[in-house]
């Protein structure tokens, strides 16, 4: 894991930052995790300030119950849709009794995930013969 360019491998108890990291770590919007040994294993926490969040059906809809009336701005994140697609999909909109519709959105996905590096900062190693 990367907190200002700095390494950290949580999992492998570094002594005395454990706190520092806690209050770095769920401030930002999303945090990677990867497994050291397996480049193929790996996870996204979305952290939100908010308790108004949905995932999508198999189809792709969503629904957000229980949003009381008020002005709102919908944001959406999806693992292989660019920041820049992300953005554009960003909306304000304002929450009224009854129901509400948010229309369609469109994402645009690279279809492959990002390769990232170990916790070195180096590439896997190609050999897939783990000696774990």
């Amino acid at each position: 894991m990367r907190l200002d360019n700095q390494l950290a491998a949580i999992g492998h108890g570094i002594a005395g930052i454990h706190r520092e990291i806690h209050d770095h770590l769920f401030q930002l919007p999303r945090i990677y995790i990867f497994c050291n040994i397996h480049p193929e294993m790996s996870a996204v926490v979305v952290t939100l300030s908010t308790p108004h969040f949905a995932t999508t059906a198999r189809d792709g809809t969503f629904q957000i119950n229980q949003v009381p009336p008020g002005r709102y701005k919908l944001e959406t994140w999806y693992e292989l849709t660019s920041e820049s697609d992300l953005a554009a999909l960003s909306r304000e909109f304002e929450i009224t009794s009854g129901d509400n519709a948010l229309g369609t959105m469109t994402l645009h996905s690279s279809d492959a995930p990002h390769d990232h590096l170990n916790k070195y900062g180096e590439p896997y190693p190609l050999d897939k013969k783990s000696k774990y």
